[in-house]
This record gives structure tokens, sequence and C-alpha cells, in this order.
């Protein structure tokens, strides 16, 4: 049950992030678009393997999708709301592991280990946008950084 509601936030994930790259697409960054394109990608993926996942221990996957709004009319906002997003994720993994842990269930503590430390490098990427769009007032400047993510 852990496991598809870490589905849900997943698949969240990625309505979430295909909203930014719409939002970036259409205010004109594209880099950051195609980046937040392949984050929403990357989400879905995630939500699949773990779907996978419960399908080979013969249990049943349910896909639903938890809401995440997005601040659409800011930019420094919405990159501040993927790094506390990233955040979240990590912590319900983490949840996701505890409850392994728990009830003595390996499988799952080794399968989402992959997922967690996956997550350390989003949210330092995710920090990354936050200091590098900091330091600039240059959106072009900032989308080229972007550039180099994808």
């Amino acid at each position: 049950d852990k496991l598809n509601w870490q589905i849900a936030n997943e698949m969240g994930s990625a309505v979430l992030y295909k909203n930014m790259q719409y939002y970036f697409d259409k205010i004109g960054m594209k880099n950051t678009a195609e980046y937040y394109g392949k984050q929403a990608e990357g989400e879905y993926s995630h939500a699949d393997g773990i779907a996978k996942f419960i399908s080979d221990r013969d249990c049943i996957a349910s896909v639903s999708v938890k809401t995440f709004p997005i601040m659409e009319s800011d930019i420094e906002a919405i990159i501040n709301q993927t790094l506390k997003h990233e955040k979240y994720v990590t912590k319900a993994l983490y949840e996701v592991y505890e409850l392994a842990c728990e009830t003595e269930d390996p499988l799952t503590k080794v399968f989402i280990h992959d997922y967690i430390k996956e997550q350390i490098e989003e949210e330092a990427v995710s920090q990354m946008l936050v200091d590098t769009y900091s330091l600039t007032s240059d959106l072009l400047l900032f989308d080229n950084r972007v550039k180099e993510l994808i």
C-alpha cells in the first residue's frame, strides 16, 4: 500500500514537472522547459518502475495521482518549489524504506534504496538551480546554464 502511495507521488511529480515545462515554454525559456520535460519523463518512469516491482511480487499496483499545485506567475517561486518538492519526495521514499525495515521486507529495502540514491542527486541539482537563479537576474543566462543539465 505504501508503494502504491509512492506511485501517486511519482505520478503527481510527473504532472507537476509537465506543468512547469509548459510554463517555461510559454515564457520562452526553452532549455528550462526541456529540463522540466525530462524531469517529468523521469518521474513517470519511477512510477512505472514501482508498479512493475509491485506486479513482479504478485501484488496489484494502483495508479493514482497526488496533486501538487504549481506557482505559475513567479519564476523564482517555481525554482524554489522544485527544491522543496524534491525534498518532499526524498522524505516520502524514506518513509517507504522505514516501513520496509519495520516489516522486515529486504526486497523493498534494496529496491527503494536506488530511488533514494537518485533523490540525493535530484536534490543537489535542484539546489544548484536555486543557487544559479539567485546569482543572476539574466533569464537567458540562467536558461543557458540549465541547458548544461539536459
